[in-house]
């Protein structure tokens, strides 16, 4: 909660001030470099993290021999990603700019096997130490944001930055895990793990892909039907409206060891009393949000952003609402892992990514900006709610889901020091 504290500060200032700084174009081709790699960054990650974290918890196997395979992995899955992105980008990208922005942020790909060491303070339910190195990067990067904002520089050089990141990131994780990890390390890659793994991560990676599309292809959609100034206006809103995603993130990130030990060693009563805890504060957090969010838009970015980005508070009221959902599905997702449904959390995310595609196609074309903002909002709404509409085993999950969404009419009735202990 604290690195994303810090995380939501240096974003709502300097993140705001180098918005206002570049203006609608710029800012809307380093927005669209960063949404089109992030399309195949899940490529790269395989969808291994909570099968990780999961498998790291459960200690039936050496911890060296769990994190070298998923590093390997990962590193294969991030050559194919590259090349991937290389190729698309060079035949479907005319744009100079455009394409320096896409092929220097592709390299973060390549840095990801080191991300997996962060897995296993995470199984620790040890992520202090993870915090101060992410903490410190970010708090680095947004002080040399703002010295080359007060230099004057171009976009570009803004671009290098977020590759720098996520070198001294991996760097910083590395160091930690020699000085504070658990010793004596055998690393052994094992291909009968790297098979496990790959069989029970494919419905997450189809999942986390979908969930990619359908967070990031409404911004490379306007760039292709409006133009790259409607990315700008678009991914201004939206990033004021992904600040307040830290916070559910980050309480499941935390929460989902534990969900793996309830699901065993408590009674079910009691380990569907607490997840409905854990939901009905995100759901209550969400609410606040929203409401203040709806309230003072135009304020916000016209302070924010400045008059160029007028437009951007229409689609920020519309995206906001968005949040709800998103708080409720981070939660979800990791139940379904609990529950060994992984399958299901790739149909839900498959639905919402049909739904989302296909109203960009009917909105951006009439609604632009605003219109993908409300293709996203309906189709995060549908990839939490429809699969357990449908399907009986997630019953369990719907009722759970329900109840949430009328947490503000049932807060009475809530043990608020019971809801906050548990969520945490």
């Amino acid at each position: 909660m604290l690195q994303r504290s810090v995380e939501l500060a240096v974003r709502f200032f300097v993140g705001a001030w180098l918005v206002r700084y570049l203006g609608p174009e710029q800012f809307g081709i380093y927005n669209y470099a960063i949404s089109f790699t992030a399309l195949f960054a899940e490529i790269a990650s395989l969808g291994l993290d909570q099968i990780v974290v999961r498998d790291l918890a459960r200690r039936q196997r050496p911890h060296g021999e769990i994190l070298a395979t998923a590093m390997a992995l990962r590193l294969l899955a991030g050559l194919v990603a590259v090349g991937i992105i290389y190729g698309v980008t060079a035949i479907s990208e005319s744009d100079p700019r455009i394409q320096y922005a896409v092929f220097m942020l592709a390299g973060q790909l390549l840095i990801n096997p080191a991300m997996v060491l962060e897995l296993w303070f995470q199984a620790q339910v040890n992520s202090k130490y993870v915090v101060g190195i992410r903490t410190a990067v970010t708090l680095l990067v947004a002080t040399l944001q703002v010295i080359f904002i007060l230099a004057g520089l171009r976009f570009e050089a803004f671009v290098w930055l977020l590759l720098l990141q996520a070198v001294l990131t991996a760097g910083g994780l590395v160091l930690l895990f020699g000085v504070v990890g658990p010793g004596r390390t055998h690393w052994r890659t094992v291909p009968r793990v790297a098979a496990n793994m790959l069989r029970e991560a494919w419905p997450l990676l189809i999942a986390g892909m979908s969930i990619a599309i359908y967070m990031r292809i409404d911004q490379v959609m306007l760039e292709k039907f409006v133009g790259i100034q409607a990315v700008g206006i678009y991914g201004a809103a939206v990033k004021v409206s992904e600040l307040w995603y830290a916070v559910p993130t980050a309480v499941a990130i935390s929460a989902f060891p534990g969900i793996v030990t309830m699901r065993v060693s408590l009674s079910a009563d009691t380990y569907r009393q607490r997840l409905q805890a854990l939901y009905d504060a995100l759901a209550l957090y969400s609410y606040a949000v929203i409401l203040f969010v709806w309230i003072f838009a135009p304020q916000l970015v016209l302070i924010l952003f400045g008059p160029a980005f007028v437009e951007s508070a229409a689609v920020l009221r519309v995206h906001v609402a968005s949040l709800l959902f998103v708080s409720l599905g981070v939660v979800y997702v990791r139940w379904l892992t609990a529950e060994s449904l992984m399958f299901f959390s790739m149909i839900s995310t498959l639905v919402g990514v049909a739904v989302n595609v296909a109203l960009n196609f009917v909105l951006i074309p009439s609604l632009g900006a605003e219109g993908a903002a409300w293709a996203t909002l309906i189709s995060y709404a549908a990839a939490t709610f429809l699969a357990p509409l449908a399907i009986r085993q997630l019953r369990p999950a719907l009722v759970q889901l329900s109840a949430a969404l009328l947490a503000p009419l049932r807060v009475h009735k809530m043990a608020w020091r019971d809801i906050f202990q548990n969520a945490g």
